[in-house]
C-alpha cells in the first residue's frame, strides 16, 4: 500500500502534502466491526479495500511507475492453487501489469476478502486479465519476502519492508468516535 503511494509519485509530486491529505472516509454511520462481521449489507471489507485502493492509487503499470520516479515497486501475492509459486511484481517480472492490480491481490485475504485476478495493460492499452486463469491473494501466504528473488533482480541483501494496511485503518480507530478517518493520524 505505502509503496503505491510513494512508487507512483515524484518526490515533488510527494512534497506537496500527499501524506497529510485524507486518504479515504469511510461513511461515519458505518461500524467498521459490522463491515467485517458481514452485517453491513452496502459495505463489505472489499467495498472497504476498493474505496482505498481507488483514493491513493494511480492508474500505472509497474514500468509506467518506474519511467515516472524512478523507483522500482515490488509486490508480494500468491496464487490461491496449492503447490503453486508466489509471484514478485515488479518492473522488470511484470512491467505492464497495473500497480492497483497487484495491491489489490496483496490485500486478498482468503475468508475476509476474495481472491482477484491481476490485470495488465493490453497492447490497445486497455487493461485485459493477466493469467485470467488464476486467482491471487496475499504473498505472504505462499512466502512472505521473496528474499533470493530480490536479490538476484537487484543485487541487495538488506531490506526494508512495510506492512502498512490502510483498509486497517477503521478498525482500529475508536468506533465511538464519529469522524473522518486519517491514515496519518492513525498512525501517529
Amino acid at each position: 500500500w505505502l509503496c503505491a503511494q510513494i512508487g507512483t509519485r515524484t518526490d515533488e509530486e510527494l512534497e506537496q502534502g500527499h501524506f497529510e491529505d485524507f486518504r479515504y472516509d469511510l461513511p461515519t454511520h458505518l461500524s467498521p466491526f459490522r463491515v467485517l462481521a458481514g452485517l453491513e449489507k452496502e459495505v463489505t471489507p472489499q467495498v472497504v479495500k476498493q474505496m482505498a485502493i481507488d483514493s491513493f492509487c494511480n492508474d500505472m503499470t509497474f514500468q509506467e511507475a518506474y519511467e515516472h520516479t524512478g523507483r522500482y515497486i515490488n509486490v508480494s501475492i500468491a496464487p490461491v492453487e496449492r503447490h503453486q509459486a508466489s509471484r514478485l511484481l515488479n518492473a522488470i517480472t511484470s512491467p505492464n501489469v497495473y500497480i492497483r492490480s497487484a495491491i489489490d491481490a496483496s490485500a486478498s485475504i482468503p475468508g475476509v476478502v476474495p481472491p482477484v485476478t491481476l490485470y495488465a495493460k493490453g497492447a490497445d492499452g486497455k487493461p485485459k486479465p493477466y493469467l485470467p486463469s488464476r486467482k491471487w491473494v496475499d504473498g505472504s501466504f505462499a512466502q512472505d519476502l521473496p528474499a533470493k528473488r530480490l536479490a538476484r533482480l537487484f543485487g541487495i541483501n538488506h531490506y526494508i519492508v512495510s506492512l502498512i494496511n490502510p483498509v486497517a485503518v477503521p478498525f482500529v480507530d475508536d468506533p465511538k468516535v464519529r469522524r473522518r478517518r486519517r491514515v496519518s493520524d492513525t498512525f501517529k
